[in-house]
């Protein structure tokens, strides 16, 4: 399988696309904590672990 990542100088990816397709990555303006893939949220506790994701 090919994976391909775009990010941002700031570090942060925008997308991950794969074979099944492609996954796009939202952040804050003032933050580096993911908070949505694809428009699904996701929530991280204060050391940035991902703590829910839909259909978790």
């Amino acid at each position: 399988m090919i994976e391909v990542r775009c990010g941002r100088a700031t570090g942060n990816h925008t997308s991950l696309t794969t074979s099944a397709g492609t996954a796009i990555y939202t952040y804050p303006a003032d933050s580096h904590r993911l908070i949505a893939v694809d428009g699904q949220p996701r929530n991280q506790d204060a050391a940035v672990n991902t703590t829910h994701r839909p259909n978790d």
